[in-house]
């Protein structure tokens, strides 16, 4: 397919027909089929582990006409559109997306609260397995620990106490008044026999000795996990994401990347702990290129298909860079590997050199000679789209 066709027909692409009534009712009927079909195949895709971590991902966006836009400044991307996500701590891949900030009835409206309600929606894919969900203070409640404890999921959150709070106090004008001793030792608050509140640092233990209060371990689990989302998040933005090769002024479009990009962030942490090496020799956008053409060589095999995609004429910027076809060592955290030179063997050499180095596109030991005819190859293919 030529670029310019591919163009016009993301111009043109809808996920429903268009339909006046129904974009009254919820405007965004356009992604809810997509949104839902999207989380039932990322339920099946992968099987969690044991912490979820629940935060929030933004869809950028800075045009006009997009539904439920926000606008939340402490964000890399503070305008777009915003989506509760759960993602697995042990893969870092968001395995669910909810929408928010919009009047249309979901699945739980009609009996709980919008927060615990979007929350049921996240886990409902993993009720009664005995997860651990970890959750910050905007999602953290006493109410929302029976909820989940309910459906069969354990739950460690921070509960924000704005009661005793004042508001509109800037963080900074607090921590500039604390010492040096802050974080030194752990502090409880008891009551007596009277109600009166007890600050306690060190207790008598049964035989008789001093100890202090240790750091629970709650503590310490909730600061290990609760960086899941983030880090799903830094990978789809900290590349040549679909954001920007995605050319398009229409909203729908632009979630179409988005959900492309949270699909590839979560391959290329799969990859980091199944592939080869587990993953760490590959950049990610090496590892984007990579991903691409092993699915245009997937549509290639089937049948029918191979002579509408041809592999020759694709390109991505990555392939245009040096960088891409860099001739690199095979050695991985400080173990020498030698190996045959897999061209050579392909060409039939009865004696194939043994060397120490591949192209950085590929897994695959290759020799100088070789290296050299498959960069001219590669470069002589970037003139076409």
């Amino acid at each position: 397919m030529e670029y310019d066709r591919f163009i016009s027909v993301l111009q043109y692409h809808v996920f429903e027909v268009p339909c006046g009534n129904r974009l009254a009712s919820d405007p965004l009927y356009q992604i809810r089929m997509y949104l839902q079909k999207f989380n039932e195949v990322l339920a099946r895709a992968l099987e969690p582990g044991r912490y979820l971590c629940v935060d929030e991902s933004m869809n950028q966006w800075l045009g006009e006409g997009m539904p439920n836009l926000k606008k939340v400044p402490r964000k890399p991307h503070p305008i777009g559109q915003e989506y509760k996500t759960l993602a697995d701590h042990d893969t870092f891949c968001i395995i669910q997306l909810d929408t928010v900030s919009n009047s249309v009835k979901k699945k739980y409206d009609d009996t709980d609260c919008n927060l615990i309600a979007t929350l049921k929606r996240l886990t409902e894919p993993c009720f009664f397995s005995g997860r651990t969900v970890i959750g910050d203070s905007w999602f953290g409640s006493p109410e929302m620990t029976y909820v989940l404890l309910d459906h069969g999921l354990f739950s460690i959150m921070q509960v924000v106490k704005r009661k005793y709070w004042p508001r509109g106090m800037p963080s900074n004008d607090v921590i500039c008044f604390l010492g040096a001793e802050r974080g030194s030792h752990y502090t409880a608050v008891k009551q007596d026999e009277h109600g009166r509140p007890i600050l306690i640092r060190s207790y008598i233990d049964r035989s008789g000795q001093q100890r202090e209060l240790r750091r629970p371990q709650v503590i310490d689990d909730y600061e290990e996990h609760k960086s899941s989302v983030d880090t799903n998040n830094n990978r789809r933005d900290n590349m040549i994401s679909f954001h920007d090769i995605m050319k398009t002024y229409r909203w729908e479009n632009r979630f179409l990347a988005f959900a492309f990009g949270i699909a590839e962030a979560n391959a290329f942490s799969c990859f980091k702990i199944w592939g080869s090496n587990s993953g760490n020799d590959l950049l990610h956008s090496d590892f984007k290129s990579r991903l691409a053409f092993s699915l245009l060589e997937k549509v290639r095999s089937m049948s029918g298909a191979a002579s509408e995609i041809p592999m020759e004429s694709m390109t991505t910027r990555k392939r245009d860079s040096a960088s891409a076809h860099e001739y690199i060592s095979l050695s991985f955290k400080g173990k020498r590997i030698r190996q045959v030179c897999k061209s050579c063997v392909g060409l039939g050499l009865k004696n194939p050199p043994r060397v120490e180095f591949r192209c950085a596109c590929d897994t695959k030991a290759m020799c100088k000679k070789c290296h050299y005819e498959h960069f001219g190859e590669e470069y002589k293919k970037r003139s076409r789209i």
